[in-house]
């Protein structure tokens, strides 16, 4: 099944494009992708000679960073499309390396390829002699973390003990410091606070002062901080920054200008949003006002919305500094794709939010953090410099990452237990299905009057299911199918494919699915709306044209292929005025559609025609690239996974 809302848009040739800017994690990613292999000897794959090279040293957090890097340099010298594969082998992954026949046909398809580990123990010993070398990623030094620095306006005269604060900071954190109009003194300064605070915590710990002591904060109930939490990603480590900024500011040692003021916070339901505002609000030692367009609404009319929404940011400024969270922020709507029946209306509404985030009374000390699961939806002018200008995606947790969110549910039970066999049949899962399976383990313990054991936490799982030969080769040309047809209409429908895995024995549908990418700030027009229904189709297709047939899967579940098409599609002719009629619905849940389809045959016949044929379109384009769509099912058969960088984009 697709997932459209996921990962964060990619820059992938053609298809994505960004404005030319200095990306210091980037730069300083590539600089030390090139040191290694200078240190190894690889020089003449730096010159564009063909190699495989493994390289060693790469967290698993900053992968996603090194792949991109390695790509880049290796493609200095020759920017053919299929000239690089870049493995991704760190953490879990390492047991997924490919046998020796898949690395030859990797050998004949690519003109380089490299494997990224992170400790050298986990190299297979086939592919260390397979390679050409085994190189190491060194650590930033001070001469690279200065030309990093002179990047930065005002850096001219930036002196030796200047360089060493921004050098103290680690580099991943580099973009937070040069982003957002920050001036050189300002990253310096925060480069110091953040080096302060590491040391406080370093002494916290020697003199065993505990730092997880419970924090109680006016209008905040007590619970977890932010550093006990998991897979939150950056938002963690952007709201760890703006702890130490309010503090500062709270102090008088840097003014309002140069705190972050907003940030937009996206990510499936159940990922920990409201989680994460409430922990972000210990962590700050402030208050936090959680707040709704639909709480707001409850008010009655307009202009009694507006006054709920004034008030709001009024309260939250009178406590400041603070937090104000706005929760379902895709309910304001776009004003560019509003129908005209309710168009003054939104409007009015998009204003008034406008108007109280540019209010420089009302929002000085008070950051706005505004939650959505469907951040392509949010008018742009919210996500203006100087408004939420900062897109935080929280993604489904790891294996990791699920393993530490067991845990602080777990609350110690289970003590040093291990819990690889749980976390990894959890793929796929939310923050809120995990606290959810430990509260059913925790129920099975109780009712029989013992402990809890981890075949409690097992057995809370959705019993195993192993597929057939025929069902996962289903499966798999299902999945191919949407990366293919998703490849093929990119430039389109503002959606990439990004990554495909599949799990022979599953414990739910989650574990075999596809994930895009959605491009930010792309032309929505009824078009591209029907480009992402031949996607979401393009399973279904490629079951019917490779295997005669589709199987039961298609359908049936809210999630399911199907029911995502239908609820486009619905949404597409009933609600945004793209379908031909003006008269439409403003912001219809899915109850208010499904109800309306049942009920007026003349839309039901709309969706179904348009359903009809953007299958069709599907099954166009899956006969046409049928070669493509074996191969990716041939890749998913033998390693699980599919990821962007295993195939060129045509």
């Amino acid at each position: 099944m697709t997932r459209l809302d996921r990962y964060q848009p990619l820059d992938i040739g053609e298809v994505t494009v960004h404005a030319e800017r200095f990306n210091p994690t980037a730069f300083v990613a590539t600089a030390l992708v090139k040191q290694a292999f200078r240190a190894a000897g690889l020089h003449c794959a730096l010159a564009g000679a063909p190699c495989i090279v493994v390289l060693a040293g790469v967290r698993e957090s900053e992968s996603a960073i090194f792949e991109d890097a390695v790509e880049d340099v290796l493609r200095e010298n020759k920017p053919e499309r299929n000239c690089v594969r870049v493995e991704d082998r760190t953490g879990t992954r390492a047991d997924r390396t490919p046998d020796m026949t898949t690395l030859v046909r990797y050998l004949h398809a690519s003109h380089h390829v490299c494997f990224l580990y992170d400790l050298v123990e986990a190299i297979p010993s086939h592919v260390a002699e397979l390679a050409d070398a085994v190189a190491m990623l060194p650590s930033p030094d001070e001469a690279l973390m200065r030309a990093v620095a002179l990047q930065m306006p005002g850096a001219g005269n930036a002196s030796a003990s200047d360089i060493e604060a921004i050098y103290s900071v680690p580099w991943p954190l580099l973009t937070l410091l040069l982003e957002g109009g920050r001036s050189f003194r300002s990253a310096v300064a925060l480069a110091h606070r953040i080096k302060a605070a590491n040391e406080a915590e370093k002494i916290a710990k020697q003199e065993k002062i505990s730092v997880r002591k419970e924090v109680r904060v006016l209008g905040v109930p007590p619970g977890p901080m932010l550093d006990d939490l998991h897979g939150l990603g950056e938002a963690s480590e952007w709201g760890k920054a703006l702890a130490v900024d309010l503090a500062d500011y709270a102090a008088g040692r840097i003014g309002w200008a140069d705190v972050d003021r907003g940030a937009l916070l996206s990510g499936a339901p159940g990922t920990g949003k409201t989680t994460f505002a409430l922990a972000l609000a210990r962590t700050c030692g402030v208050p936090v006002f959680i707040h709704s367009l639909a709480q707001w609404q409850a008010a009655g009319y307009l202009n009694k919305l507006l006054a709920q929404m004034r008030g709001a940011f009024a309260e939250a400024s009178k406590s400041a500094p603070s937090i104000l969270f706005v929760d379902e922020l895709d309910s304001f709507g776009d004003r560019a794709n509003v129908s005209d029946h309710n168009a003054a209306y939104c409007r009015e509404v998009i204003n008034g939010f406008l108007e109280c985030l540019d209010g420089a009374e009302a929002r000085t000390g008070v950051v706005v953090v505004g939650a959505t699961n469907y951040p392509d939806l949010i008018d742009p002018a919210i996500r203006r410099a100087g408004r939420l200008d900062r897109h935080l995606h929280i993604p489904l947790p790891n294996e990791e990452a699920r393993e530490g969110i067991l845990r602080h549910h777990l609350r110690g039970e289970l003590g040093n237990c291990g819990l690889c066999d749980v976390s990894k049949f959890t793929d796929g899962m939310t923050g809120a299905d995990l606290e959810q399976l430990v509260r059913n383990a925790r129920r099975t313990a109780r009712t029989s009057r013992r402990v809890m054991r981890n075949e409690d936490l097992l057995g809370s799982l959705p019993p195993p299911l192993r597929m057939s030969d025929q069902l996962f080769r289903r499966i798999c040309v299902h999945e191919a199918g949407h990366v293919i047809v998703g490849i093929a209409l990119a430039a389109e429908s503002g959606s990439v494919p990004t990554r495909s895995s599949v799990a022979r024995e599953v414990r739910g549908a989650a574990s075999n699915r596809t994930e895009f990418s959605q491009m930010e700030g792309f032309d929505r027009t009824r078009s591209s709306y029907l480009a992402l229904v031949t996607t979401m189709l393009a399973g279904m297709a490629a079951e019917e044209v490779i295997l005669g047939s589709c199987g039961d899967t298609c359908g049936g579940a809210p999630e399911s292929d199907l029911s995502q098409a239908v609820g486009l599609v619905a949404k597409l002719e009933l609600a945004l005025g793209l379908g031909g009629a003006l008269l439409t619905i403003a912001a219809p849940s899915p109850e208010v559609i499904a109800k309306r389809l049942e009920f007026d045959p003349v839309a039901r016949a709309k969706v179904e025609s348009v359903l009809q044929d953007e299958l069709a379109r599907a099954r166009a384009i899956v006969l046409e690239r049928r070669a493509e769509v074996e191969a990716v099912a041939a890749c998913l058969t033998e390693t699980g996974m599919w990821a962007i960088a295993d195939r060129e984009l045509k």
